[in-house]
């Protein structure tokens, strides 16, 4: 390919992604194939009945939950906590919530890279309907 002709979307895609620029790869969703797509849409599972999150991208070493509750007894220390996500194999992370954050609506995960670069990812998750509360008179 000439110097001067931009880089195909697909080509700009997976650079993003393997640096784990997911903003970037977001903004490029319409441009690419089903695949690609899917690696961005398809990345978080939660099941806020078993209170689990699975997490998938294909170059992260290290996932980490960042929650503002202690879980664990390998939970960082200070006013947010790092929550260990394990690996189980072919880019994907599993990793437990405590009951309370299911009631979050932003999921904010730290991934590591083979590079040693980290990345951040929010993912917006859709939580249970709230009861309302019977107004005081």
């Amino acid at each position: 390919m000439p110097p001067d002709e931009p880089l195909p979307a697909a080509a700009l895609f997976d650079a993003a992604y393997r640096r784990g620029d997911l903003d970037r790869c977001r903004r490029l969703l319409d441009d690419v194939d089903a695949q690609r797509q899917d690696a961005v849409r398809g990345r978080v599972r939660v099941d806020p009945a078993l209170h689990t999150v699975h997490y998938r991208h294909d170059h992260a070493l290290r996932v980490e939950l960042v929650l503002s509750v202690q879980h664990g007894a390998d939970a960082g220390r200070g006013r947010r906590y790092l929550h260990p996500m394990r690996s189980t194999g072919a880019g994907w992370f599993v990793g437990s919530l405590p009951p309370e954050a299911t009631i979050y609506d932003l999921l904010v995960l730290l991934l590591t890279l083979p590079s040693g670069r980290i990345a951040w990812d929010c993912w917006q998750m859709i939580t249970r309907p709230r009861v309302a509360r019977a107004a005081v008179r």
